[in-house]
């Protein structure tokens, strides 16, 4: 009688740990996943009106979004979204304060990094400085605030 007990008790635990496991490994196959990777989303503020540029050199895009600033009517939030050299970069353009424009680089490296950098003012003086280096910090102009876009 003690026998069949302890194998009662014994199968009931087995039958425990059994129902258990599957409703665990049934639980890690229901979450809805989605085709792309989790993170951030890798696009302009809401309000900015993007020029999509496909592959484009840094210099070409600081001329084209220079172009684009200098006619009449140009949004007071612009910019353009174009890859250079395995980048996904967003240059983007506020005008919202006047006194103090900023130009915002939104860039996507190849291992994923997301960085966004803030340009404060001297918005003339870094497109043409962009235009012949590639590069949005002009000599002379105050230096960039970057972050992390994951933080």
């Amino acid at each position: 009688m003690r026998a069949l007990r302890a194998a009662a008790a014994i199968l009931a635990v087995l039958a425990a740990i059994y129902v258990l496991g599957a409703f665990f490994v049934d639980q890690l196959g229901s979450g809805a996943s989605g085709a792309d990777p989790a993170g951030v989303l890798f696009t302009a503020p809401p309000g900015f009106e993007v020029d999509e540029a496909g592959e484009l050199s840094r210099r070409d895009a600081a001329r084209r979004l220079a172009d684009a600033l200098s006619g009449e009517g140009s949004a007071v939030r612009s910019g353009i979204h174009f890859s250079s050299e395995g980048f996904d970069l967003y240059w983007l353009v506020d005008r919202t304060d006047p006194a103090r424009p900023a130009l915002i680089e939104r860039s996507a490296g190849p291992h994923g990094t997301r960085i966004e950098t803030v340009f404060a003012g001297d918005l003339d003086a870094r497109l043409e400085h962009g235009a012949a280096t590639g590069r949005l910090d002009a000599p002379g102009t105050s230096a960039g605030a970057s972050r992390n876009l994951y933080h």
